[in-house]
């Protein structure tokens, strides 16, 4: 059986990883504003500098890539992009296990999505994440292992 894990993105797989994370996001941040890529490149060193950048790796290759951060109340996930040739392929859901199994007994996970990429907000749905707020571009979704009767 092989182990799926989420490995810190080294200092030599920068460059790479600043590839995933363009091509992945290049086309969904089109469809909202212009692709400014001296400001992407500040988002992506601002993650890359606070250690919070992962790739999934799965039978020895790196499958995606994300960005996580540990907060207060769990973690909250900046960014997944699944590598191209591993796309429909279920390494989306088996890196979010992975991020789900990391959270503490009562946190939750927390991320935002593009209102208008309606089949990533489906796939979100189906992993049982809900609405926490809506904002004009962007929605801000919650996930816990087990629901309480309503949100604090």
């Amino acid at each position: 059986m092989s182990r799926s894990v989420l490995f810190p993105v080294p200092e030599q797989d920068k460059s790479v990883a600043y590839a995933v994370y363009r091509d992945g996001m290049r086309a969904v941040v089109g469809q909202v504003a212009a692709w400014n890529e001296a400001e992407q490149r500040l988002r992506f060193a601002d993650c890359f500098a606070r250690g919070t950048l992962f790739w999934f790796r799965r039978h020895g290759q790196d499958q995606a890539l994300l960005c996580l951060t540990r907060e207060p109340h769990g973690l909250h996930l900046h960014l997944i992009v699944v590598l191209g040739g591993y796309r429909r392929r279920g390494v989306g859901r088996q890196a979010m296990a992975a991020v789900h199994a990391l959270c503490r007994p009562g946190q939750q996970v927390t991320l935002s999505c593009f209102r208008h990429d309606k089949a990533v907000r489906a796939f979100y749905t189906e992993l049982g994440y809900r609405l926490h707020l809506a904002e004009p571009h962007h929605l801000q979704l919650v996930w816990r292992e087990q629901w309480p009767e309503c949100l604090p």
